[in-house]
């Protein structure tokens, strides 16, 4: 038997399907459910630049940006200026709220990138169009529990200026 740690990702759920623009505070659904290893996947096609920290795409259980249990579970940002790809994944305990794996480059403008972020037993991963660029580790046992329901997916949060981009294929 696999341990605990290690069960097999469940079945897909469809989040969004078409393609959106983000905006602020766009709430696609409050009844996600999590587990504790898990595969997002989704298709952003960035579309123009924004001179701040820009969202993308928050799940989160709370109604704060950052500091608290179930803020960023995860969280993707564009950076200031830029489309790179900023993914955070928040750890259980209080001081690792904002750990992150992040793109080297910028995704070209106008294309659809295919975007696949997925924690399983100890590793936080991001990979853009099949290509795994950072894996993060130290998460075995400081993940947040698998939750049946009232989980929050936002395509852009109310804490950032939205990205100018647009989203679709949204899977967990």
């Amino acid at each position: 038997d696999a341990p605990m740690d290690y069960l097999p990702l469940k079945s897909k759920q469809i989040i969004l399907n078409e393609e959106r623009p983000v905006k602020v505070g766009r709430l696609v659904t409050n009844r996600l459910i999590t587990g504790k290893n898990f595969e997002l996947c989704f298709n952003v096609t960035p579309t123009g630049l924004v001179d701040a920290w820009s969202s993308l795409l928050r799940i989160t259980k709370s109604y704060t940006d950052v500091g608290h249990r179930f803020d960023r579970m995860p969280a993707f940002f564009f950076k200031p200026n830029k489309t790179e790809l900023f993914a955070v994944m928040g750890r259980e305990h209080f001081q690792e709220d904002n750990e992150y794996v992040e793109t080297d480059y910028q995704l070209p403008m106008n294309q659809t990138s295919k975007v696949v972020a997925r924690l399983e037993g100890d590793n936080w991963t991001l990979t853009v169009n099949d290509q795994v660029l950072h894996t993060l580790s130290g998460y075995k046992d400081k993940r947040f529990p698998a939750m049946d329901q009232k989980v929050s997916v936002w395509v852009g949060d109310r804490f950032y200026p939205p990205a100018k981009a647009n989203l679709s294929w949204i899977t967990y």
